[in-house]
């Protein structure tokens, strides 16, 4: 676990330094995620969904995942109405808490505590209980404090048009089709790149500064989206006796993921509080090196 830890806290350091020092601007960031979510997660998810055996205990535990996640939102709510944020303040908590990063963060270190193996049932889980929904509840929960509307056809396009499900879709289509393995050999080497990068554009998009005005607002939402929604999912996978095997460990990683990247960004456009969902990345980043081993190591021992 040590030599997982160190590999994602050196990628992620690297961009940092490399943005301190100057090598490489912050806005280049966008030029690399731009890479990864258009040609190597959608070639990493193509290869592991087409070799994924389904079930009905994984649907299972991405609902349970889900369920622990709406209840996170709840309590963020709940506080932040108690502690009377402004109306697009409070939006942006309710979005930040929403959607976890499973994909950029939710990968890498699902493959570092679990090995290669898990990749396939983790990008299931990012693409139905965070991709789709996104996609498609997104535009709605900003419509709550945002002068435009959100449109059901809209959000309908950017869901079939986004690279990621695309290739979802495709692995599913395709199943019963033979496909040479030299194919998934160029996949593979597409896919091998989504840690790396992903994790170094994470760290040149790391700003710290905003902490001091929205330090409030920031600690509730990590709090109900990494610790409250994580706990959540892990009560009730053993109260409906659910084997706390690695599936379930899967889903309950994922669940504790910090906020999502492209949340942010849609906050930043929909003109809400920026400094607060750029905060949230941040910091929820930051608290994962912590969080993420202590709950890896607490569920080794259900």
């Amino acid at each position: 676990m040590f030599a997982s830890l160190f590999s994602i806290i050196s990628f992620i350091l690297s961009g940092y330094i490399a943005k301190r020092l100057k090598i490489i601007e912050q806005k280049q960031a966008l030029t690399l995620i731009d890479f990864v979510i258009y040609f190597a997660i959608p070639a990493l998810i193509f290869e592991k969904i087409y070799h994924l055996e389904m079930s009905l205990t994984l649907l299972y535990l991405v609902f349970i995942g889900m369920i622990g996640t709406a209840i996170g939102v709840a309590v963020v709510t709940l506080v932040g109405w108690w502690l009377k944020f402004s109306r697009p303040t409070l939006v942006t908590m309710v979005m930040m808490a929403s959607f976890g990063n499973t994909l950029l963060l939710g990968i890498p270190v699902l493959e570092g505590f679990l090995g290669e193996e898990a990749l396939r049932e983790g990008i299931f889980y990012d693409q139905f209980a965070t991709a789709i929904p996104v996609a498609l509840l997104g535009p709605f929960i900003l419509a709550l404090a945002s002068k435009e509307k959100a449109s059901v056809i809209q959000s309908a396009s950017k869901i079939v048009r986004f690279p990621p499900v695309i290739a979802l879709v495709a692995a599913f289509l395709l199943k019963s089709v033979p496909i040479p393995e030299f194919i998934f050999s160029t996949l593979k080497m597409f896919g091998s790149t989504v840690t790396p990068v992903a994790l170094f554009a994470i760290g040149l998009q790391m700003v710290f500064s905003s902490i001091r005005t929205e330090w409030k607002p920031t600690l509730v939402v990590l709090s109900g989206k990494m610790i409250l929604s994580p706990l959540c999912a892990t009560l009730i996978i053993l109260a409906l006796g659910i084997p706390m095997d690695e599936s379930a460990h899967i889903a309950i990683l994922q669940s504790a993921m910090p906020p999502m990247v492209l949340a942010s960004a849609m906050v930043m456009k929909a003109q809400l509080n920026t400094s607060l969902a750029v905060s949230t990345v941040a910091f929820g980043v930051g608290a994962s090196l912590g969080i993420m081993p202590l709950l890896y190591s607490l569920l080794s021992f259900l």
